[in-house]
């Protein structure tokens, strides 16, 4: 009798083992063959060995087949929350690089601007320019596109070998917010020469000019030699942000 126990026992785990290995199925009529009594601890001091004992672990199992659903989903959800953060980082490193060269920019050509404007101011001239119709002022204030016009000195080269006018007409205008000088070739003309852009993505400039001690919105002008004692130039960037800038005219200035 307890040689048929060990027997049975024995097929047991083997149809156990067969069905682990095989990824089959016990058949009910082998069950039937076994005897009930097999699965007991211990047949005359003899240890009954596990599934599990033999590597018949479900864990190793489950990762053999794979993923689950709810798993799959996890990681999906976890991929997603990643890849957000890593989009909002990137979106807003490009957004703050644009931002600094967007203020560099306009730093380099508020610069232009104050340099060439406070040349143009100290080197202006009270000597009005002589036009077909009469002469021209020769301090023009803001009209329209143009911001100023005046006659400065000091532009040419005056040498023989190659003879310019050291006295010409420039004109600074906004247009289309873009703030532009042009040189003319001359003084006694009011052709105007090519423009050079200064800065761009301005909203509006205003202009006030000091006279007599005191700021004036609007020039007036009694006499055609006649020049301010110093202008005051508000620029407004199309991001809002805005500048000032305040320069004596005239020589010495």
């Amino acid at each position: 009798m307890m040689s048929n126990h060990i027997r049975l026992s024995r097929v047991a785990f083997e149809l156990v083992e067969k069905a682990y290995r095989g990824r089959g199925r016990i058949s009910i009529r082998a069950l039937d063959k076994l005897d009930p009594y097999s699965t007991q601890t211990e047949w005359c001091g003899r240890r009954s060995v596990t599934p599990s004992e033999h590597g018949f672990d479900s864990s190793l199992r489950s990762a053999e087949h794979g993923f689950t659903l709810v798993e799959m989903l996890v990681a999906l959800v976890i991929f997603g929350l990643l890849a957000s953060a890593g989009t909002a980082l990137l979106v807003s490193s490009v957004d703050a690089q644009e931002v600094v060269a967007t203020r560099l920019d306009q730093s380099a050509g508020l610069r232009r601007v104050h340099a060439l404007a406070a040349q143009d101011m100290s080197a202006a001239l009270a000597r009005p320019a002589r036009g077909e119709s009469g002469d021209i002022p020769a301090f023009e204030a803001q009209s329209g596109t143009r911001l100023f016009a005046l006659t400065r000195g000091g532009v040419g080269t005056g040498m023989a070998e190659n003879p310019q006018p050291t006295v010409r007409r420039v004109t600074w205008r906004l247009d289309g917010g873009r703030l532009t000088r042009a040189v003319a070739k001359g003084s006694d003309t009011r052709e105007e020469g090519q423009p050079v852009l200064l800065a761009d993505k301005i909203a509006a400039v205003m202009l006030r000019y000091r006279s007599e001690g005191n700021w004036q919105d609007a020039w007036r002008a009694t006499d055609a030699r006649q020049l301010p004692q110093a202008v005051e130039i508000a620029i407004t960037y199309t991001d809002q942000r805005t500048a000032l800038i305040r320069l004596a005219m005239g020589p010495g200035a």
